[in-house]
């Protein structure tokens, strides 16, 4: 039943796409104003026609059966809850609607762009949650919001068509890193579990090879940036006027993770990375009354990050021993995805 799914989705991609199908009544827009090209919109599986999850439920990685070490996670921390989202899971029904810290959020994450982020879902006093829209604008995913039934462009990170045109998300950066690393990190951290309520197999990639093969895209894009390759995953830092990207061949060297400094938009930030262990992240080099803090290059034997002052943090910002244990660092907007969807969304980027 699984594979017949899975064939059948992907027929109607490829149909769709060979017509070149926009917009259709599969999705009803609220206004002809659009903050987006709309001819530029296409229609994929129809709204809804993607399941988010909307009632998440959690287990250990002991539980975790379905995950290969190479698969990738996106990790979420708000106060002292961390959680960890399987791609193999997220590829099927891209949107999951949790709490996580007391926090009412969205994790949203696009198959084809391969961006992963999380969103408040409270606007204006109202907690909502949102579904898939079934709409893509340059291949990339286009949530609505079930208060308002406003849609949105998950990489413009804002709404693009509806009540609340124009608003932005509110935006809370995920660490990816694959299953091994995780678990190598977090061992204790709760994971999203298969039970999701739908009879799918969540280690059959349903997308052939498009994660591998730079020239296939489901539906068309814009992209004329070709200095990386297209599939290339890498990681943005998202500014009003400024978008930087990080590399995995900067942390190619050796084994630990490997620390950098920089400075965007006027702010010190710590990068860092490691190719073997793929992973990336961004994190403030300042406390939040702006003191700065510099970290050694390297990671210590417990995969943590430490700075000059000998403070322990790990790689989401939190302080876990010494003076500044329970300190939260800010992570700034950022995420990984493929190169071309930085290039086509954010122009004139530049690269580290």
């Amino acid at each position: 039943m699984t594979k017949f799914i899975t064939l059948f989705l992907l027929a109607s991609i490829y149909l769709l796409t060979s017509a070149c199908t926009k917009e259709t009544p599969a999705f009803t827009s609220n206004s002809d104003v659009w903050l987006i090209p709309k001819l530029e919109v296409y229609t994929g599986a129809g709204r809804d026609g993607i399941a988010a999850i909307n009632e998440p439920q959690f287990t250990t990685n002991e539980a975790t059966d379905f995950m290969e070490d190479a698969d990738l996670v996106t990790v979420l921390q708000i106060g002292e809850e961390i959680k960890a989202y399987p791609h193999p899971i997220l590829d099927y029904h891209e949107i999951v609607n949790d709490e996580i810290g007391g926090l009412a959020v969205a994790v949203n994450y696009c198959p084809f762009t391969g961006t992963g982020m999380a969103w408040e879902r409270t606007f204006d006093d109202t907690t909502t949650t949102f579904g898939v829209s079934g709409l893509l604008y340059n291949s990339n995913l286009m949530p609505f919001d079930r208060a308002t039934e406003t849609i949105w462009s998950q990489l413009a990170l804002k709404g693009v068509n509806g009540e609340l045109l124009g608003k932005s998300a509110t935006v809370h950066a995920m660490v990816e890193m694959p299953w091994k690393t995780w678990k190598t990190l977090f061992p204790t951290g709760k994971v999203l579990s298969k039970n999701t309520g739908f009879d799918l197999v969540y280690g059959d990639y349903p997308y052939l090879d498009f994660r591998t093969n730079n020239d296939f895209f489901v539906f068309p894009v814009t992209n004329n940036d070709n200095r990386l390759p297209n599939k290339e995953r890498v990681l943005g830092i998202i500014g009003p006027n400024e978008t930087r990207i990080f590399r995995f061949n900067t942390f190619a060297e050796k084994e630990k993770i490997q620390v950098i400094h920089d400075s965007f938009m006027g702010n010190r930030i710590a990068i860092f990375g490691s190719a073997a262990q793929g992973i990336m992240g961004i994190v403030s080099a300042k406390l939040k009354d702006g003191t700065p803090i510099d970290f050694l290059t390297t990671v210590n034997e417990q995969n943590l990050l430490v700075d000059t002052n000998g403070n322990e943090w790990t790689v989401l910002g939190k302080a876990v021993s010494g003076d500044l244990k329970g300190t939260q660092l800010d992570i700034p907007k950022s995420f990984m995805g493929y190169w071309f969807s930085f290039a086509i969304f954010y122009p004139n980027l530049d690269i580290y």
